[in-house]
This record gives C-alpha cells, structure tokens and sequence, in this order.
C-alpha cells in the first residue's frame, strides 16, 4: 500500500483477514460490482495446521464458485476416518457412497482462496496490521491500518466485514462471549518413510484417552500433523516446556504414541488456543463479523472450514443487501446473526454429545465430564426438524387415511419472515414454529405453501396436483416427504384418524 494509493482509499468493503471467510466474502462482493480491500496479517505469525475438509463441503464450495478451484490444486484426498473413541476398539469409517474430501494445509487452501480473491479484483493487502476499527461516526466504520516501510493509514469504508479469527479485531470490542472448558492445542509435524501403518493412509485419526484427545491428519503418505487437546496447566504452574506438555499427552493417547514411535519429528510442537467462544451479535450498522472472528467450533466438530465458507458466503449477502438497499440493512444484519449463532449452537451440541460419549468411555475423568455437561443449546437448525424415523411413521400413516383432515399445529401460524433470495436477503411467506423458528422450506418444499394448501383438501392426490398449480417443478416424493416431516415435527396437526388406506396415496 503505497502512500499516495492510501490517500485515495474509500472502498465500499474492507475485509480484514484473509481466511477461507475473509477470502470467500471479498470475491464474491468483488465479483458483484464493489470496490473491496481485504487486510491480510503479516505472514508467519502463526503457524499452520492440516485440516480435513469433508465431502459435505463440496455444496458450500460449488455456491462460493472454489470448487474447481479446490479440485485442481492436487490437495491429498481423504475417504474417511479411524477412531478409538471412549475406549472403544477401532472405528473405521468411510465417507457415504465413497466420496472423498481433501486434507488441506491452511496455509495452502488460504493462499489459493486470496489468489482468487485477487484475480477477481479485490485488493488485497498483505503485511498489514489493522490497529483500530470505529463504528461510531455516521460517515461509515473508520480503520488504522499500519504495513512496515509505510506507517499508519486512516481510511473509511462503508461496510466492514471482521474476519479475523480468534484475533477478533472487531469481535474483542464488547461482542465476544468466551465459555466452556478452555482447551489447549499442541501441534506438530510427523514424518515417516514408507508412510504409517494405518487403516488407510489418507484417514483423519482421532483417539480420546481420560484427560484429553488426540487427531492426526496427513498432508501426504508420509507427512502427518498431530496435535493434543488438552486442559491448560494453571497459570501459577503453566510449564514453559511446550514439547513435554505434548509428549505427556501422547503418552496417554497411546495408539497415536505407538503410531509416532519410529516417526521423525519434523517441527517443534507450538501451542494454540482451541477455547471456544460466540458473539453476543454478529452483525450490526456497518459491520460483520465473518467465520471464526464471530465463534470458533471445537476442533472435535471437524467442520472448521465448511463453516468458514458457509459464514463468508452469507456473510457476503448480507453486506450486498445492506449496501444496496439500506432499509434492508437492520433486517440483513439480524438475519446474519441468528444463523451464526444457529450453525454455532448445533455444532456445539454435536460435540458435547461426543464429549459424553468419551466420558462415558473415560469414567471419572473430569476433562471428558466438564464438556460433556457444559452448557450447550439444542441443534438449532431447520434441517433437523424430525428424526428420518418419525418422518417415516408420519408417511406410513399417511398411507392409511381415508381423507386427510389437517390444519396448523396449535402456536404454528404463516407469516413473512427473512430469508435468502439469489444474493440479497428479503422478506417471503415463511411456516412460523411456536418457538420462533421461521422455516421456509423442508425437503426442498415451500413450507408456508403446503401448510396454507393442506388443511382445506381431503385426499393426498388433490394435495399434490394444488401444490403443482402453486409451486411447480417438486416431484411428489418429494412432497410427500416434506408433508411427513411437517406432520412428523408436529407443525402440522392430523385429525383424520385411521381407516382404509388412500386411493391415491403411493405404496
């Protein structure tokens, strides 16, 4: 950043950070017509650490427009993972249908993601330290950034998006919210001629043992990151021997010590802060707050990355719609924050129930009890509506009904509500669940259409073709499963009672 360029800075879009979240927001909003920037640390300040992108991430990537990218840039792929969980034997497990994701170096995924970000016109910035961020001037957020040889540089833009990670440039001023157990990462690099002797070598391997667990992820047949999770020792007797803290660990962990026992290591174990955390709000009047800069998943969740693109990409469209249309700015923001703090609150649930698995493994072990009982809201989530079992039932019943009488659960009402439509955030007919939830769609069906259809027709076969008038192009699988899951999730009532099974209802 030359001075005479940073005397004429004025983007519409500053980003700090340049993560996969960071990354993926500036390209996008680049590639939707704005002036973006995006402020990039000073490279080396933190060292980095393999991590294993799952299959599922494919749908995220194909909506950020990386997942070309990803496939071409000869990253080791990975068919599954081997566990030994709360004494259990070997887990050896597969990925569905024999997909495959990718063991990543963040260090190299970061750099493919900021070279693409580049290439769409964001400008990036690199060696930058941002020293301060101000929200409160009507003209817009106001950022200090210094880069060496340079000096300290004030500009404004009219939105920033904070995505810098567990730094939380912006997060720290009054919006983070630490809790649970603090955790300690200690991580190093592996290597072993002719490979490891593991189930399969391209594997995730994750061991827990009574004070702490232990995951493996290779970055080549021959090249493993290995890091412990464990407690951090009390401040009064915190050991300066960062490298005896972790061969303690591995020592416990003793299928991942057998594993490393004719292995060379590669670097020196370094230490991380895998505590996690959320935000009290998200998003606000001019501001973001993208990926881990908002919350940081437990390592445990494996999701890590998934969630960083998922987070920029929605990120990206709250920020278009709040720049476009500034009367939407509030509803974007708001609409931004509550699904954060879904995708945090269902992954934080999953991983207390592995906790509880591991304690139930581990008895009497007070790291595995502490997270396992530690304060964790529910999924969350609209995509767990109703377990595939109920869902089933409530078809089989479905089968069995003569005529269908169904109407509105008691507390459940249609209403508009906010939801993503193509890249902004508007209003739309939603299916309002008595605890808030506003649900717009269910196994690719328009909730609030079939709920407004159902209760005034009588047999299956009329449900479907009105829904094909309304809504077309579902196919009736597809509809019906929906309609099961509604009935299943008790947001739709069922006053038909049993008899004959439906003419027209599939078999």
């Amino acid at each position: 950043m030359s001075p005479k360029a940073a005397a004429t800075i004025a983007p519409d879009v500053a980003v700090i950070g340049g993560g996969p979240a960071g990354a993926t927001a500036a390209r996008l909003l680049a590639e939707w017509g704005y002036d973006v920037i995006l402020l990039c640390r000073p490279a080396g300040t933190v060292t980095s650490l393999a991590e294993s992108v799952p299959p599922s991430t494919r749908k995220v990537l194909a909506a950020v427009g990386a997942l070309e990218l990803v496939e071409r840039a000869g990253f080791l792929p990975t068919r599954g993972n081997t566990s030994w969980w709360g004494g259990e034997e070997a887990r050896v497990e597969g990925f569905l249908g024999g997909a495959h994701g990718w063991q990543v170096l963040r260090a190299d995924l970061d750099a493919l993601l900021l070279r693409a970000a580049g290439g769409s016109g964001v400008r990036v910035e690199r060696e930058t330290r941002v020293r301060r961020v101000s929200l409160e001037d009507s003209e817009g957020p106001e950022l200090e950034v210094e880069r060496e040889g340079v000096g300290a540089v004030t500009f404004r833009a009219r939105h920033v998006l904070d995505a810098s990670g567990r730094a939380g440039v912006l997060a720290r001023r009054g919006f983070r919210r630490e809790g649970g157990p603090r955790t300690l990462a200690l991580c190093a690099v592996w290597r072993r001629a002719g490979g490891f002797d593991v189930p399969d070598e391209s594997h995730t391997l994750v061991e827990s043992f009574a004070f702490g667990w232990a995951f493996s992820v290779p970055v080549a047949p021959d090249v493993r990151h290995v890091a412990v999770m464990l407690d951090p020792p009390p401040r009064s007797s915190r050991p300066r021997d960062v490298r005896g803290l972790y061969e303690r660990g591995l020592k416990n962990a003793r299928r991942m010590g057998a594993l490393l026992a004719d292995a060379e290591l590669v670097t020196p174990p370094w230490a991380l802060d895998a505590t996690g955390y959320t935000a009290s709000a998200f998003a606000g009047e001019g501001f973001t707050l993208v990926g881990d800069a908002g919350s940081f998943l437990d390592p445990l969740s494996s999701f890590g990355v998934k969630k960083a693109l998922a987070s920029g990409w929605l990120a990206a469209v709250a920020a278009h719609t709040a720049l476009r249309d500034s009367s939407r700015a509030a509803l974007a923001a708001e609409f931004f924050s509550r699904r954060e703090a879904q995708v945090q609150a269902r992954y934080a649930h999953e991983t207390a129930l592995h906790a509880a698995r591991a304690a139930a493994g581990h008895t009497g072990s007070a790291f595995w009890t502490a997270r396992a009982s530690a304060p964790h809201p529910g999924a969350g989530d609209d995509d767990a509506l109703a377990s595939e079992e109920a869902v089933r039932l409530a078809f089989a019943a479905l089968k069995t009904r003569p005529v269908l009488r169904l109407r509105l659960a008691t507390g459940v009402r249609i209403a508009p509500a906010p939801r993503v439509r193509g890249r902004e955030i508007a209003m739309a007919e939603a299916l309002l669940a008595p605890d808030g939830r506003a649900i717009h769609f269910v196994s690719g069906v328009e909730a609030a259409t079939l709920a407004r259809l159902a209760p005034g027709i009588a047999e299956v076969g009329q449900l479907c073709e009105a829904y094909e008038r309304a809504a077309p192009g579902v196919e009736t699988a597809v509809l019906l499963h929906g309609l099961s899951t509604l009935l299943a999730a008790g947001l739709l009532g069922d006053d038909s009672g049993s008899g004959r099974p439906a003419a027209d209802a599939p078999r």
